[in-house]
């Protein structure tokens, strides 16, 4: 029996598009990505999830792709846009996961301006008693630190707890460490899931 579960914000309860951030300045979203694989953005960007400040990670920007320093520019100022688009599905399964008095928490690799403008998008985040943003802890997934973290800080027993997340390598952390967890593909199945696991 599942007694709380903690979900994954990026790409499950919100989607995370950098590319959007880009929309004013390209005329696609390939070309946009296109963009962010030349100036090794996702690298970048997971430094800020593991805590760097936005000084530090827009002057080494600056320093090592100086041709597309205005690429981070505009992430920076258009964080918003990378997070626009909520999961309206399992905003659902969130409110009916409280109707079912299931607690629910949040563990996620971001910065803190990236869950701020995720909160924006999906409100049913307000609904989760605490997340765990990495960008505040300085550790990220799959470093099994930031769950035992997440166990300490919300009192929970992972036997009892599911923990869902869109990245496989999340979610075997998760299990090594005693979370029961679910992949996340589509909230169908993850519906399916939390009916098994008697949350439903």
């Amino acid at each position: 029996m599942i007694k709380a579960v903690v979900f994954d914000v990026g790409n499950v309860v919100v989607k995370w598009e950098p590319e959007n951030a880009l929309s004013h300045l390209t005329g696609s979203r390939d070309s946009a990505l296109r963009l962010l694989k030349a100036c090794n953005f996702a690298a970048w960007n997971l430094e800020l999830d593991r805590g760097r400040s936005w000084g530090e990670a827009m002057r080494i920007a600056k320093a090592d792709y100086p041709d597309h320093y205005f690429v981070f520019e505009a992430y920076r100022d258009h964080i918003d846009l990378a997070h626009s688009h909520s999961l309206i599905e399992i905003e659902a399964i969130i409110l009916d996961l409280k109707k079912a008095n299931i607690p629910m928490y949040g563990l996620t690799n971001a910065c803190r301006e990236a869950f701020d403008a995720a909160r924006v998008s999906a409100s049913a985040l307000d609904e989760l008693e605490g997340v765990i943003v990495s960008g505040d802890v300085a550790v990220i997934k799959p470093d099994p630190e930031i769950y035992r973290l997440t166990i300490d800080t919300f009192e929970l027993d992972p036997n009892e707890t599911l923990f869902v997340d869109d990245k496989k390598t999340n979610c075997d952390a998760a299990v090594k460490i005693g979370f029961q967890a679910h992949q996340f593909l589509t909230a169908d199945a993850l519906r399916t899931a939390l009916r098994r696991y008697g949350c439903l």
